[in-house]
């Protein structure tokens, strides 16, 4: 099987993979994906092996390195750090973010209306008692 043969190193920056570079020489890539890897820009780290065969014209990955910082933790502690943690304060458990129960909703309408009302029937008074 002769072809190319290239690295990818991808990292893992505010939770999307990227590419970062590509390669033609393995131990370069490596060398640079332990550097970036010791950067404070890079939550993880992966170098990917390409080969690419003319003859079948087909493409085969093989993953070379991989490592992430502070790979004793749990998965969940991997968190982007920029991204804050948003807390729920919604009264009612259970229900999504951003949608009212009915009752609110429907109160906060009947507020509104009220309002309006009261401002029409001001203004009725008002404009009676100029001309009245």
């Amino acid at each position: 099987m002769s072809g190319s043969v290239s690295y990818e190193i991808l990292s893992l920056k505010a939770g999307k993979w990227s590419i970062e570079g590509v390669f033609g020489n393995k131990q370069e890539a490596l060398e640079e994906a332990r550097s970036m890897l010791a950067g404070k820009h890079h939550l993880a780290i992966k170098v990917l092996e390409e080969r690419y065969d003319p003859e079948t014209d087909r493409t085969t990955t093989k993953l070379v390195f991989s490592e992430m910082k502070g790979a004793g933790k749990k998965k969940s502690e991997f968190r982007d750090p920029k991204k804050k943690q948003k807390k729920s304060h919604h009264p009612i458990k259970g229900k999504a973010k951003g949608k009212a129960p009915f009752t609110q909703s429907v109160l906060f309408m009947v507020l509104v209306l009220c309002g309006i009302l009261f401002g029409v029937i001001l203004a009725i008074w008002s404009y009676l008692d100029i001309f009245g």
